[in-house]
């Protein structure tokens, strides 16, 4: 969690929905030490958080 964290702190809407977790598994090395079940819970994270920055990004929108 704290990793994804890092990876999106301070990034623009678009650089959170173009995130690649498979490109940042593989380069880390991470699908090599995860379950499936965390792989899939790492998974289900950036989903939510994807869905946060849009509902984020579409709100502050109809707010401007």
């Amino acid at each position: 969690m704290a990793l994804l964290i890092q990876l999106t702190a301070g990034r623009s809407a678009r650089e959170i929905e173009q995130l690649d977790v498979d490109e940042l598994f593989t380069r880390l090395r991470l699908d090599e030490h995860l379950s499936p079940n965390r792989h899939v819970g790492v998974y289900a994270i950036v989903d939510l958080m994807k869905k946060q920055v849009r509902k984020l990004e579409k709100d502050s929108f109809h707010a401007a």
